[in-house]
């Protein structure tokens, strides 16, 4: 009973949702999955000029893990998503749009705070704390496959927290973490 009370509620959001959309003039939606913040960078400056170009289709976001949007797109959940990795699935186009830049993110007492530049190798001995949400599985692959290349056995302690309880993590010192251009442009104490 609970189940199909579920699947009403949810069929009557999306007849709101539409009705709302239509008395708007609105063109259409399209529902785009994220992992990482849109606070700067290639995702933010995208929307931004589409939006431009569309502005009657509305946009929902949609932030989740690699595979939770993976399985939105194969329901047909989701229109696209952007993600990290670049790994195909069976079933699914992928495109490469742009590389990011990686950042650490490390205390303030930590060697490496204010360098300009910071090479993972000079990590490797690093406690590693990585989110289990969003774009942390792709983080911590990241680490995994390039500390192992060079020989090294990662200390990665995965937490269930977001992005900004991630960040004032390290910030009280608790370990060390890595993070995207578009991460990096956002201010924590």
């Amino acid at each position: 009973f609970l189940g199909q009370v579920r699947i009403s509620l949810s069929q009557l959001d999306a007849a709101v949702s539409g009705a709302q959309a239509a008395g708007e003039a609105v063109a259409g939606c399209v529902k785009l999955g994220i992992t990482s913040s849109i606070g700067s960078g290639f995702v933010r400056d995208l929307l931004a000029a589409w939006r431009v170009d569309h502005p009657r289709v509305a946009i929902d976001l949609v932030e989740g893990g690699p595979n939770e949007h993976v399985a939105a797109l194969l329901a047909h959940e989701l229109d696209l998503t952007f993600q990290l990795s670049s790994l195909p699935h069976q079933g699914l186009d992928a495109e490469q749009l742009w590389v990011d830049r990686v950042f650490a993110a490390v205390p303030t007492n930590s060697p490496y705070m204010g360098a300009a530049q910071c090479r993972i190798a000079q990590l490797a001995d690093a406690d590693f704390i990585v989110s289990t949400r969003n774009s942390g599985p792709d983080i911590r692959d990241f680490l995994t496959t390039r500390l192992y290349q060079l020989g090294d056995s990662p200390s990665i302690r995965m937490i269930d927290v977001g992005r900004e309880a991630l960040m004032h993590w390290v910030g009280l010192g608790m370990g060390v973490t890595i993070t995207t251009g578009a991460d990096a442009a956002i201010g924590y104490p």
